[in-house]
């Protein structure tokens, strides 16, 4: 919803509304496991992240975790059991 109304409006970027963004999105995840997409590419469109950036960095952030996550499980098995 955020994406659509914010189609045709431009918005100034600020390292404010970026932190305010990282916060609320790493409580969501952290509590729910769930979220993490949709929370940062539609919350940078109003802080000022054009939209095909948006969608990049939130897909290079989600690669970077998976990649993180399987290199963790395989070098520490006894941590994730």
């Amino acid at each position: 919803m955020i994406i659509l109304i914010a189609l045709n409006k431009n918005f100034r970027f600020s390292f404010k509304k970026i932190v305010e963004l990282g916060s609320i999105t790493a409580f969501n995840k952290g509590m729910s496991g769930g979220g993490y997409g949709s929370v940062v590419t539609g919350s940078q469109i109003p802080s000022g992240v054009k939209v095909n950036n948006a969608v990049g960095i939130t897909s290079l952030a989600e690669g970077l975790t998976f990649v993180v996550g399987v290199i963790i499980y395989i070098l520490f098995p006894e941590v994730i059991n």
